[in-house]
C-alpha cells in the first residue's frame, strides 16, 4: 500500500551514520499523497534529517503553508493536527543524524495549483558553499496540481537518504531513487537552495565553483557537477577542499494524456555532502542494460561490484517495485552484506499483468566499499525497467453476407486492460513490431476503427452503418489499451484479412 510504502522510506533513511558535528537541518523534502480519488484532502510529509547533539536539537518547529491562503501551521511539531512518524534517531557518540517525518491532513476547497512550502531556522552550521548558514533558513516546497481532466495524483517519493560522504580527489555519486506510485514520468535539474519563497540561501556557491580546488580525478580538467535529467544519477567529478556543501534539485512529474505531456507537480530535495580527506578508491559497479519485458516474465539479474583497493563491498537495491502487493521484486543477499570484492546481488522479479505501465520502473542500485579506516565511498547506477503488455491473440475477420465483418479474438490476457482497439486498413500491410515498439505504429495505412471494452472478444464492423466494399480485401490488427495514469498499449496483434 502507498502507506506502506511510506513508512519503509523512512527506515531506509536510517542506513547511513557519521561522527558530524554541526548544529541544525541538514537537509529535507515535502511529499504529497492524495487520500482518496473522490475528495480533495491530502495527506502532506514533511521530512527533515537533523544533527542530533546530546538529543538536544529538535526538527519541526517552523511554518508550512498550504499555498490556499488558509492559515498555515506555525510550529509543526506542537501541533495538535500533526502526527510524529518517526522521532529523532541518536546514532552513538552523542553525535549522528537524525529522521523526522510529520504528516498532516489538509483539504482543498477548489482544483488548481497549489505551493506547499516549509520554513525553519536554521541550516547546520558551517556549510561551506553558502553565508553564514547556521542562521539561514531551511526552505523547501512541492507544487500539487489538482486537475480532474488529468486524475487523481500523488508527488513522487524518494527512496534513497538525501546525506552522502565523499572523498577530496574522488567523483561523487549519488541518486534519490525517485519512485512515482501513479506511473507519471519523472525528470530531474538542479534548483538553487533557498530560505524564504523565491529567495536563494546568501552568496550560495556550486559545489564546482573554482573557490573549492576541485578537478575532475585526472587533476588537469575543472571540476563539475552534473544531474541526470532521466535516472537523477549526480556526478561531482572531483570534490576539492573538505567540508559540508548543500545542493537542491527539483523533481517534476509529467502525465501523457491524449499525446500532450502535462506537468503535474514537482518535489524539491535540498541535500547535502560531506567531504572529507581519505585514502581510498570508489567501488564500481556493474548493472545490466535497461530491459523491455513482457508481462509475465520472469526477470532474473546479477549485479557485480568490485573495489580496487579490495576492500569488501556492500551493493543495495532501491526501487518502487520492492513494495508492490504484488509480486514485488526480491532480491538477495536480504539484507545487503559487505562481502569480499568482486561482490553480488541477485535481483529478482516476476512479472504480471498489474505491473504494465507506459513508463519504465527505475531500479537504482548503490555499492559502498568498507575500508579499514576513513569514509566509505559508494557508486550509484540505474537500469530502467519497462513491462509492457501481450498482443491480442487469435484475431479472426468473417465475412458475412451482409457486407459486414465479424472480428473476434481470444479473450484477452491481462483483465486489467481498459479498452481493445480496433484498426483496420484495405489491403494486406504485413510488419512485425520491434521490441518495446508500443501500440500501432504510425505509416502503416491503419486507421482506428473503434474502441471496445477490453473483455470484450468481437466486434460486427458495419462501416458505421455504410457497410463494407464487396471488392476490398480488409484487414484488422488489435491493440489493448490500459487506463491512465499508469497507460500503456499492448504489442499489435497479427493481422487478420
Amino acid at each position: 500500500s502507498k502507506r506502506g510504502l511510506s513508512v519503509v522510506l523512512i527506515s531506509l533513511g536510517l542506513f547511513f551514520s557519521a561522527q558530524v558535528q554541526a548544529t541544525h537541518i541538514r537537509a529535507g523534502e515535502i511529499t504529497i499523497e492524495r487520500k482518496n480519488c473522490q475528495s480533495l484532502t491530502f495527506i502532506i510529509y514533511i521530512t527533515g534529517y537533523v544533527d542530533l547533539i546530546g538529543g538536544q536539537v529538535l526538527f519541526g518547529g517552523g511554518t508550512i503553508d498550504f499555498g490556499d491562503g488558509s492559515e498555515p501551521i506555525s510550529d509543526v511539531r506542537n501541533d495538535s493536527r500533526v502526527e510524529i512518524l518517526l522521532d529523532e534517531v541518536d546514532l552513538g557518540g552523542g553525535n549522528g543524524v537524525g529522521v523526522t517525518r510529520f504528516r498532516v491532513e489538509h483539504t482543498y476547497s477548489a482544483n488548481g495549483n497549489y505551493v506547499v512550502s516549509y520554513q525553519e531556522p536554521n541550516r547546520n552550521e558551517g556549510i561551506v558553499n553558502m553565508d553564514n548558514s547556521v542562521n539561514t533558513p531551511f526552505f523547501v516546497e512541492s507544487v500539487l496540481r489538482i486537475d480532474p481532466f488529468l486524475g487523481c495524483n500523488n508527488s513522487p517519493v524518494m527512496l534513497i537518504p538525501p546525506i552522502d560522504f565523499g572523498c577530496s580527489g574522488v567523483a561523487f555519486f549519488h541518486n534519490p531513487g525517485a519512485f512515482d506510485i501513479d506511473g507519471d514520468s519523472v525528470s530531474f535539474e538542479f534548483v538553487t537552495p533557498r530560505k524564504a519563497v523565491g529567495t536563494p540561501v546568501d552568496n550560495y556557491r556550486d559545489v564546482d565553483d573554482p573557490e573549492f580546488g576541485g578537478t575532475m580525478e585526472n587533476s588537469t580538467t575543472p571540476a563539475n557537477i552534473t544531474i541526470d535529467a532521466v535516472t537523477g544519477d549526480i556526478v561531482w567529478n572531483a570534490p576539492g577542499i573538505t567540508g559540508e556543501y548543500n545542493i537542491a534539485f527539483v523533481v517534476r512529474e509529467w502525465r501523457k494524456v491524449r499525446g500532450e505531456f502535462f506537468l503535474m507537480g514537482t518535489v524539491v530535495r535540498d541535500m547535502q555532502i560531506i567531504i572529507e580527506d581519505c585514502d581510498n578508491n570508489r567501488p564500481e559497479l556493474i548493472i545490466p542494460d535497461d530491459l523491455c519485458v513482457e508481462a509475465g516474465t520472469n526477470i532474473q539479474e546479477v549485479i557485480r561490484a568490485t573495489d580496487q583497493d579490495g576492500d569488501p563491498v556492500k551493493i543495495e537495491v532501491f526501487s518502487g517495485v520492492l513494495f508492490f502487493p504484488n509480486n514485488p521484486a526480491t532480491f538477495s543477499p536480504d539484507p545487503p552484506e559487505f562481502r569480499p570484492q568482486p561482490a553480488e546481488l541477485n535481483f529478482n522479479w516476476q512479472t504480471d499483468c498489474s505491473h504494465i505501465r507506459q513508463q519504465p520502473y527505475l531500479v537504482t542500485f548503490k555499492a559502498t566499499d568498507q575500508p579499514d579506516e576513513g569514509v566509505a565511498l559508494v557508486e550509484f547506477g540505474t537500469m530502467e525497467i519497462t513491462v509492457v503488455a501481450p498482443a491480442p491473440k487469435n484475431v479472426v475477420a468473417t465475412v458475412n453476407n451482409d457486407r459486414t465483418i465479424d472480428v473476434t479474438w481470444d479473450p484477452y490476457l491481462c483483465g486489467n486492460a481498459e479498452f481493445i482497439q480496433v484498426w483496420r486498413r484495405v489491403d494486406s500491410f504485413d510488419f512485425t513490431p520491434d521490441n518495446c515498439d508500443l501500440g500501432m505504429p504510425e505509416g502503416n495505412g491503419y486507421e482506428l476503427i473503434t474502441r471496445v471494452p477490453g473483455t470484450t472478444t468481437s466486434f460486427k464492423d458495419d462501416n458505421n452503418g455504410a457497410l463494407l466494399a464487396f471488392d476490398a480485401n480488409y484487414c484488422y490488427r488489435l491493440v489493448a489499451e490500459f487506463p491512465k495514469p499508469q497507460g500503456g498499449e499492448s504489442y499489435v496483434s497479427v493481422e487478420a484479412c
